[in-house]
């Protein structure tokens, strides 16, 4: 993604399994922000509702494995 706009982009690399929570179909993803002078990844996850828009819940700072 990028916004022109501001200049910030990045990249979503999502973990290659889903599973359910709270009858909805969720899965976690890694999220890569590049915004000026910062370069930081985020670890969160995603669950859309039935319009398809997406909740996010659990982000914090991604340290890596």
């Amino acid at each position: 993604w990028s916004d022109a706009d501001t200049g910030a982009h990045g990249e979503f690399v999502p973990a290659p399994a889903t599973f359910t929570r709270g009858g909805q179909t969720c899965r976690a993803f890694v999220a890569r922000l590049i915004d000026g002078k910062t370069d930081r990844k985020m670890h969160a996850v995603g669950c859309p509702d039935e319009s398809g828009e997406v909740a996010i819940f659990e982000a914090s700072p991604w340290t890596g494995l």
